[in-house]
């Protein structure tokens, strides 16, 4: 168990979002901080260090 945070987008569908984005920076219609305003979930680990051993 790695103990690191674990963000994961909330959006279902990435790959159509990926190629947009992808499109869009090789086009100079987006700056590379664009994913940046993607929502993201995070799963924060909540195992003591003694169980995960």
């Amino acid at each position: 168990m790695l103990n690191a945070v674990i963000q994961v987008p909330e959006t279902g569908e990435l790959s159509t979002i990926g190629t947009a984005y992808l499109a869009g920076l090789s086009s100079s219609i987006f700056r590379e901080d664009v994913l940046d305003s993607l929502k993201r979930h995070s799963y924060i680990p909540a195992m003591s260090l003694k169980l995960r051993k």
